[in-house]
Formats: C-alpha cells, sequence, structure tokens
C-alpha cells in the first residue's frame, strides 16, 4: 500500500503541473490533481505509522511513533524549503530570459520571492515605463507558472522516485537475487 500511495501523490503532483500550464488556468484546473495527491496521502499516512510502531516492541511502540513523527516534520521542512527555493528560482528564471538586460536593485531572486507571494509591483519598478502594464503583469504570471512547474515536477519526480524504493524495500528480497 505504501508504494501505491507514494507513486499516487507522484500522480497527483504530475496532474497539477499539467493543470497549471493550461492557457487560463485556475484553482479548477489543478484540482484533480491536489484530490489525487490527497488520497494518495490518504493511503500512504495509515501504513507507514503502523509499519513504524509495529517494527518496534509494544513497550517501545511510543518512541517509534516519536521517531515517526520527528521524521515526518524534519523531512516536511526541508521539502517545503526545497519547494520554496525551487519556484523562487523558476520565477527568477523566467524574468531574467524576459527581461534579459535590465538592471534590478537587490537581486532577481528578490523581485522573484515578491513575484511568488503575488506582488507584481517589483517587476513594474524594475521595467519602469519600458513596457504596458498589462504586458509585465502577463510576465509575471507566466513566471510564477514556470516556478510552479518546476516545483511540481521535483514532488512528482521525488516522491515517483520513493515509491520505487519502497517497493523494492518492501517486495520481500524479490530483487536482490
Amino acid at each position: 500500500m505504501i508504494p501505491a500511495g507514494l507513486f499516487t501523490i507522484g500522480l497527483g503532483f504530475f496532474l497539477m503541473r499539467i493543470g497549471s500550464a493550461i492557457d487560463h488556468a485556475s484553482a479548477l484546473a489543478i484540482l484533480p490533481g491536489c484530490l489525487i495527491a490527497g488520497a494518495g496521502l490518504g493511503m500512504t499516512n495509515t501504513p507507514v505509522t503502523n509499519t513504524t510502531t509495529g517494527s518496534a516492541s509494544g513497550a517501545r511502540a511510543g518512541m517509534a511513533s516519536g521517531i515517526d513523527m520527528s521524521a515526518r516534520m524534519i523531512t516536511l521542512a526541508i521539502n517545503i524549503a526545497m519547494m520554496g527555493l525551487l519556484l523562487v528560482k523558476g520565477v527568477s528564471h523566467r524574468l531574467q530570459d524576459a527581461f534579459a538586460g535590465a538592471s534590478v536593485a537587490g537581486s532577481w531572486d528578490g523581485v522573484a520571492s515578491r513575484v511568488a507571494a503575488g506582488e507584481f509591483e517589483p517587476v513594474h519598478a524594475v521595467m519602469g515605463a519600458a513596457l504596458r502594464a498589462d504586458a509585465i503583469t502577463e510576465v509575471s504570471r507566466a513566471a510564477l507558472v514556470q516556478g510552479f512547474d518546476w516545483l511540481m515536477a521535483y514532488g512528482g519526480g521525488a516522491v515517483c522516485a520513493l515509491a520505487v524504493v519502497s517497493y523494492l524495500i518492501f517486495s520481500g528480497g524479490r530483487f536482490r537475487k
């Protein structure tokens, strides 16, 4: 069940990536991916906890549960940071390509982090009157979609890789022969 749940989460990430890439994407475009990823999380959560606590003696089940929760929180924090970095780098990369040669007060990553937060004013400040406001907004949105694309590709790829690893681990040694 764990490998199937992880694969389902990865599939959800890839569907969110596809949904965000369509023209005029909305929350409804990524909703199927969100639902599938959530279902995969539901499929995975209980078996992981049962496997962790079941691997320890009854007297140490509480300690095993604590280790399980600590590992989850640590990996969650690391992956949230990684996804934030990928979002900002993806936005920054697209903005730099679109506005090649433009000078920025600070860094492109600083502008990109504000665009990732939904603020397009920093891009307006960089470009000034060189472009129409609607063109700057369009490029900013395209940059945000690229950043989202990068982090969904990371999420889907990482979870699918974990699905393969967990399948090999839980397959009972069939692949070791």
